[in-house]
């Protein structure tokens, strides 16, 4: 049995000198096509690619090959031999595998997964990297931000220096902002840059005292203590110089490098 259409997997035929390769009508089979005649002078079974129960379900082209992918796999092949040509097989990516549109940027391929995005190296299919994300969905990557859309919404994750940035402007602008204050906190802390917790801590704490009181301070004071004890406990759970988790087939790093952070109007969470 074919796998269920997604609405998000639609396969558009790529062209390739004056032949067209596309997949069958039940996906069984990838397809070269005389472009003038329209005959089928190649075909691959795509059993090739996966198995009988989960054929690719779309393919796109990229730096010259075909990639194939399925509910929980990918499968690349150079454009001009993808009739006989030899495949380069991703590890299955265990379930629910694949839950959003695959897409390709440079060496590399963003993977919606269940816990975020799985990002794989284009030329070996390994995954390197992977980022997780509050809202997983489909994925669409631009220069200084990723947005992903899940059933509901549209869901922004800024990278934290463009994020830190944005907020840093806020405060500066207005330092009686005490939710600001603590958003950059808690934002800092779920990005591993704990030096940067105490500060605008600090600046929520004197913003609230400042203020008359409110039913909402308590609840604020509250946030914001939490969000200075997070960098401690994280250091008592990390012992080694990585902390590393499994999901979707992809190995999380919880240490340095440009984190990925999430943008949620009026705040950041």
């Amino acid at each position: 049995m074919p796998t269920p259409r997604l609405p998000w997997a639609s396969s558009q035929p790529i062209i390739d000198g004056d032949t067209l390769l596309a997949l069958g009508p039940d996906r069984s089979e990838l397809l070269r096509l005389d472009l003038a005649t329209g005959e089928i002078i190649g075909r691959r079974t795509t059993r090739d690619f996966g198995s009988e129960q989960h054929r690719p379900g779309y393919m796109f082209a990229h730096q010259g090959r075909l990639v194939a992918v399925g509910p929980n796999n990918i499968t690349t092949v150079a454009i001009d031999r993808a009739i006989d040509g030899p495949l380069r097989l991703s590890k299955q990516i265990p379930s629910p595998g694949i839950i959003g549109r695959v897409v390709a940027g440079g060496e590399a391929l963003l993977v919606p997964v269940q816990t975020g995005v799985g990002v794989l190296n284009f030329q070996s299919l390994e995954a390197e990297i992977g980022i997780p994300l509050d809202a997983p969905g489909n994925l669409l990557p631009l220069s200084t931000q990723l947005l992903t859309l899940d059933n509901e919404r549209l869901h922004s994750y800024l990278v934290w220096e463009d994020a830190a940035t944005v907020l840093a402007e806020r405060l500066d602008a207005n330092p009686a902002d005490a939710e600001t204050a603590i958003t950059f906190a808690e934002l800092a802390a779920r990005a591993g840059r704990h030096g940067s917790v105490l500060d605008p801590v600090d600046r929520a704490l004197r913003a609230m005292a400042a203020r008359p009181a409110q039913p909402d301070a308590p609840g604020l004071a509250g946030a914001a203590v939490h969000a200075a004890a997070r960098p401690a406990a994280a250091g008592r759970g990390r012992r080694g110089s990585r902390a590393a988790g499994r999901a979707g087939g992809c190995r999380y790093t919880h240490g340095g490098g440009r984190r990925l952070t999430r943008r949620a109007a009026p705040r950041y969470c």
